[in-house]
C-alpha cells in the first residue's frame, strides 16, 4: 500500500530560532515552516522558548507494490535548487525521466526549494561538496521518533521510502538511514587580490581609497578588483556611445560584455547584500573598482535585452531585438508569464532564503532586465534593506509602486515588494504604466495610480468583458481569458492596501507556476482559478 509518512524529528529550540530559520537553515528545506507551525500548535510562533522541544515533520513516501515490481526500490525526497531541471535531476540520481515526471505530476516548471520524489532502483552515489572550514561544535543530536502515517503530504524533506526484501509489504525507512541534502554553494567568479596586485594609487589620495577598500573588504570576501584603466578601456573612456542608461555603461573586458555602474555615496550596504545573494533571477555582481580619486564602480553581468519597462512601454525602441516568429515587438503573453514567474522566484529567494531576509524596496518594470532568452533578472539593489518589519523616516522609491503603509508610516517588510510586484503584473496585463496618464499628463490622486484600477474590473457583472477592454492591445488577442484572469486575480491580491491581506511569495510562485504550465502544455486549456488569494 503506497502511503505518505511523516518522520517526526524532535528539535531543541535555541536562542534566535524561528520556525522559518529552523526549516530553511537547520533542516536545509527538508520541511517547511507552515508544516512546522501546524505540527506544534502548543508553541507560540512569535515567542519560542529556549530549551523547549519542537516536532519537525519530514515528508517521505514509500514506493507502491506496482513501483516495486517495476524496479523502484526507494523514493528520495529531493529539495529543488535554482537552475535544476527534471532532466539533470534524473541524471544525477540515475532515475527514469518519465517516471520522475509522472510520479510528481509535472512536465517542466520546477519551483526552487520545493520537493520532488525521485524513484531509484538503488542507493545513489552522489558527489559530496568540498569540506568546509572548521565550525563551532554542533548542537546536540536530533532525536528521531517513530514515523507516523499521515494521509496528507507535507512539503520538504530528503528521505527515502524503500521496499524491504522480497515481501509484498512496503515500509518507510527511518530518516537517519539515508538523508540526501544537495547543497549548491555560491559560485562567484571572484579572484583574491593582495596589496601588490592592486593598481597603484596616486600620491595624496591614499587615505580615501584605503578607507573605501577597507569598507569593501569588510563587505565582500575576495572581490574581483578592476583598475580604472581597465574600465576606461572597456567603455572608451565612458563614452556616451557606451551609455546604457543614467550612470550605467556597457563595457567589454577580455572579450566579454559587462554593465559598469558609476556609484554615488556609501556602497557598503549594497555590497553586503549583493555578496550574499546568488540566484539565476538576480543580476550578478562580477567585480568592483575604486579609482585613484576614490570614485567607486560596480561591475555586473551584462543583460542584453534591455528592461521589461522598455518592452512594455517603448517597444519600438527594441524592435530589432524581437526574435524571429514574433508577430510584433511586443512581448507575447506566454513570455510575460515566464517573466512574472522569474521575478517571483527571485523575490522568494531574497525574502525567504537569505539571512537576514532582504527587501528590495524598488521593484519596478525598469529594474527587471531580460536576458538573451527573455528570462528575467532583478537589478538595482541600491535601496535594498536587510531585515524585515522595520521603520524608516527616509521614504524613497518610485511613484506608483510604493505601498500605502510605506508611504504613510515608513514601514518596511517583504509585503512592500509583493505590492510593487502586483503593480508590475498589472503593467504586463494592461500595457499601461504605473502612473496613469491621459494625453501625456498624469492623473491626479488615486485615479493616477494603476493599482487602483484592478478591483472595479474584477467586481460586479461582465468581468470578462471589462477585463478584455483593459488588456494590452499589443497582445493582439493572443491569450486566453482564463490566463489573464488568473494573473489579474493574483495582482489584485498583491496590491491590497492592508499588507496582511497580501499573499506570500510561495503562494504567488505556486499559482504562477500553474498558470504557466497550463499555458505551455495547452494554450487553449481552461484554467480553474479561485476568485481570491488569501494573504498571510
Amino acid at each position: 500500500m503506497a502511503n505518505y509518512s511523516q518522520a517526526n524529528v524532535t528539535y531543541t529550540i535555541y536562542g534566535g530560532d524561528t520556525f522559518y530559520l529552523i526549516s530553511t537553515r537547520k533542516f536545509e528545506n527538508l520541511t517547511t515552516y507552515p508544516a512546522v507551525e501546524v505540527t506544534n500548535p502548543t508553541l507560540v510562533v512569535t515567542n519560542l522558548q529556549i530549551g523547549s522541544l519542537a516536532t519537525i515533520p519530514i515528508r517521505c513516501k514509500c514506493p507502491s507494490n506496482a513501483q516495486v515490481t517495476n524496479g523502484t526500490k526507494m523514493l528520495i525526497t529531493y529539495v529543488v535548487h535554482p537552475g535544476d531541471t527534471l532532466l539533470n535531476i534524473s541524471q544525477k540520481f540515475g532515475a527514469d525521466l518519465q517516471n520522475l515526471k509522472s510520479l510528481n505530476g509535472i512536465n517542466s516548471t520546477l519551483i526552487p526549494y520545493s520537493t520532488l520524489l525521485v524513484p531509484v532502483s538503488q542507493k545513489p552515489v552522489l558527489a559530496q561538496p568540498p569540506p568546509s572550514p572548521p565550525s563551532p561544535p554542533p548542537p546536540p543530536p536530533l532525536v528521531v521518533n517513530n514515523a507516523t502515517s499521515s494521509g496528507g503530504g507535507l512539503h520538504g524533506g530528503a528521505v527515502i521510502g524503500a521496499s524491504v526484501g522480497g515481501s509484498a509489504a512496503v515500509v518507510c525507512i527511518a530518516l537517519l538511514i539515508f538523508c540526501v541534502v544537495i547543497r549548491k554553494r555560491r559560485s562567484y567568479k571572484q579572484t583574491s587580490i593582495s596589496e601588490d596586485q592592486r593598481p597603484p594609487s596616486d600620491v595624496g589620495v591614499g587615505k580615501t581609497k584605503s578607507k573605501l577598500m577597507t569598507g569593501i573588504s569588510d563587505c565582500v570576501e575576495n572581490p574581483f578588483m578592476y583598475s580604472i584603466e581597465d574600465l576606461d578601456k572597456a567603455t572608451q573612456n565612458f563614452s556616451p556611445l557606451c551609455n546604457i542608461e543614467g550612470s550605467v555603461y556597457k563595457g567589454t573586458l577580455d572579450g566579454r560584455d559587462y554593465a559598469i555602474k558609476l556609484m554615488k555615496g556609501d556602497i557598503s550596504q549594497e555590497l553586503k547584500i549583493l555578496q550574499k545573494v546568488n540566484h539565476t533571477n538576480l543580476v550578478k555582481l562580477e567585480g568592483v573598482c575604486i579609482s585613484s580619486e576614490g570614485q567607486s564602480y560596480l561591475v555586473y553581468e551584462y543583460i542584453e535585452n534591455s528592461s521589461l519597462n522598455t518592452w512594455l512601454h517603448d517597444p519600438e525602441s527594441v524592435e530589432n531585438m524581437s526574435p524571429i516568429g514574433w508577430s510584433s515587438s511586443s512581448l507575447p503573453w506566454k513570455t510575460r508569464l515566464q517573466v512574472a514567474l522569474d521575478v517571483a522566484n527571485g523575490l522568494q529567494y531574497i525574502h525567504e532564503h537569505t539571512t537576514p531576509s532582504v527587501v528590495h524596496k524598488d521593484i519596478k518594470s525598469s529594474n527587471i532586465l531580460l536576458d538573451g532568452n527573455f528570462r528575467a533578472k532583478i537589478a538595482n539593489f541600491g535601496m535594498a534593506k536587510s531585515g524585515i518589519n522595520a521603520l524608516t523616516k527616509h521614504i524613497m522609491g518610485t511613484q506608483g509602486y510604493m505601498a500605502p503603509e510605506y508611504l504613510a508610516d515608513g514601514f518596511v517588510s517583504p509585503k512592500l515588494d509583493v505590492f510593487a510586484f502586483g503593480v508590475v503584473l498589472l503593467e504586463m496585463i494592461s500595457g499601461k504604466e504605473a502612473i496613469v496618464r491621459e494625453r501625456g499628463v498624469p492623473l491626479a490622486g488615486k485615479a493616477g495610480l494603476l493599482w487602483t484600477q484592478i478591483r472595479p474590473l474584477l467586481e460586479g457583472e461582465d468581468i470578462e468583458g471589462k477585463l478584455r477592454k483593459w488588456v494590452d492591445r499589443n497582445l493582439q488577442n493572443a491569450y486566453t481569458m482564463d490566463s489573464i484572469l488568473g494573473v489579474a486575480t493574483i495582482a489584485r491580491a498583491c496590491v491590497e492596501e492592508d499588507p496582511v491581506a497580501r499573499p506570500t511569495l510561495p503562494e504567488i510562485v505556486y499559482k504562477l507556476s500553474n498558470l504557466f504550465d497550463a499555458c505551455t502544455s495547452n494554450p487553449d486549456e481552461k484554467i480553474e482559478i479561485r476568485t481570491s488569494i488569501t494573504g498571510r
